[in-house]
């Protein structure tokens, strides 16, 4: 639901990832395919002589690239996959740069669903990670961007290998009597156009059983309300509202709703004034919330939203 901040990756950070993936093989074999792709993309300056310069191309032209698919010979298609291998050895490497570069890309709960922790943790010998590297295009689909840095999307097994494993995008994130898109800009947390948090409010809706001060989980329903499209399409292909309904977490939902109904903001200001304190500290002390929580926490939008957008 939160973006992947690859750009507070340094110049130094990126010549790593650079570094770790390129050597002298990859750089003659790109010579070949790209003075081949040139010759028939409208796009030639989606592909740098520079093949370090290719591997982090931003997600917009990740998404370009992706639709210049057509244009791959079967030959080059062979050619791509040997350049862009991403077997269980790269992998591993990949894997442990985004462990060490976890704090400044704010890896910390799933970037579908933020509703498992992915931190990396430390064993006696190594440090491990609890994500998975889902590939926003599948290397199937789309083996140029097999090992494109922002093509990468820290996740939790549920959303990467049990939902959208390898689903084609017109099945993922198909809407009714909508058209299939090509645009991925607004839908993948890599892109700096991602605006879920900005654009979806997640709200408690009572349902026709009734919603009483004191409620039970089974009267209400967690709704994850957009007018956005692109946003629609998040929400349904990863299953979010199906997902966020279930009993435990819609009872968490309605504690921190009865908490707010008891303190509204008067009489936490009331409280401050009383103790001479600041809002924001007693705000923080009754609901335990504050910016690290909605930053890092699981359901910090939800418990962000439950206390923004509903009375």
């Amino acid at each position: 639901m939160k973006r992947v901040h690859f750009e507070k990756l340094s110049r130094t950070d990126l010549d790593e990832y650079i570094t770790l993936i390129v050597n002298n093989t990859k750089k003659t074999n790109w010579k070949i395919l790209r003075s081949s792709i040139i010759q028939k993309t409208s796009f030639p300056e989606l592909y740098p002589e520079d093949l370090g310069a290719f591997l982090i191309s931003d997600f917009e032209n990740l998404n370009k690239i992706y639709n210049d698919k057509q244009i791959l010979s079967s030959a080059d298609i062979k050619l791509a996959k040997k350049i862009f291998n991403y077997s269980e050895y790269w992998a591993k490497k990949i894997g442990d740069f985004f462990i060490s570069k976890y704090e400044k890309l704010g890896i910390s709960t799933c970037f579908y669903c933020d509703m498992n922790y992915i931190f990396p943790y430390n064993t006696i010998d190594s440090e491990r990670r609890m994500f998975d590297l889902d590939h926003f295009f599948e290397n199937a689909d789309s083996p140029l961007t097999a090992t494109s840095l922002y093509n990468f999307i820290p996740s939790c097994q549920v959303c990467n290998s049990r939902i959208k494993h390898d689903k084609p995008f017109n099945i993922l994130y198909h809407l009714e009597n909508e058209p299939d898109i090509n645009d991925f800009t607004n839908i993948s947390p890599s892109s700096e156009n991602y605006k879920f948090d900005e654009n979806v409010k997640i709200i408690i809706s009572e349902n026709s059983t009734g919603l009483g001060f004191f409620g039970e989980s089974s009267k209400f329903d967690i709704i994850f309300d957009t007018e956005e499209n692109d946003y629609k399409r998040v929400i349904k292909g990863f299953n979010l509202q199906e997902r966020y309904n279930f009993p435990m977490i819609k009872k968490q939902a309605l504690e921190l709703l009865n908490c707010k109904r008891q303190f509204p903001d008067t009489r936490v200001q009331k409280i401050a004034t009383f103790f001479n304190t600041k809002f924001c500290d007693v705000y923080s002390a009754i609901f335990r919330l504050d910016k690290d929580t909605e930053d890092n926490a699981v359901f910090g939008k939800l418990y962000k939203d439950v206390l923004k957008y509903n009375d």
